[in-house]
């Protein structure tokens, strides 16, 4: 009973955070941007707040944030699927609609 209530819980924020990613980062682009490598990025609209307990994700999450494109993939591509850390990283913070089948670095070149 207990695990069931933990996964529904778990299934909940995922959708929330899916939700929010899609309709804070989809479309117009951020206010700012960031330059790396002579390339600019536009600023993160998700922060990485409350995405979960994993220090190591939670590391990546917030280069993602800061701009680091490689660290929105290998979040991505590390994260279980339907986490919502994969939301984050696939999203490269909100910077791209989810779902878009594009990694960040290859959306946004630095």
């Amino acid at each position: 009973m207990i695990a069931l209530a933990v996964a529904g819980g778990a299934v909940l924020v995922a959708v929330v955070v899916a939700l929010a990613l899609t309709v804070g980062g989809g479309g117009g682009g951020a206010p700012g941007s960031t330059t790396t490598g002579g390339d600019t990025i536009p600023e993160a609209t998700v922060s990485p707040v409350g995405l979960g307990n994993d220090p190591g994700r939670d590391d990546l999450a917030e280069g993602c944030f800061r701009g680091d494109m490689g660290a929105c993939d290998d979040l991505y591509l590390a994260a279980g699927l339907g986490s919502v850390y994969e939301a984050y990283g696939d999203t490269c913070a909100g910077r791209q609609p989810a779902g878009t089948g594009v990694l960040c670095t290859e959306a946004f070149p630095g």
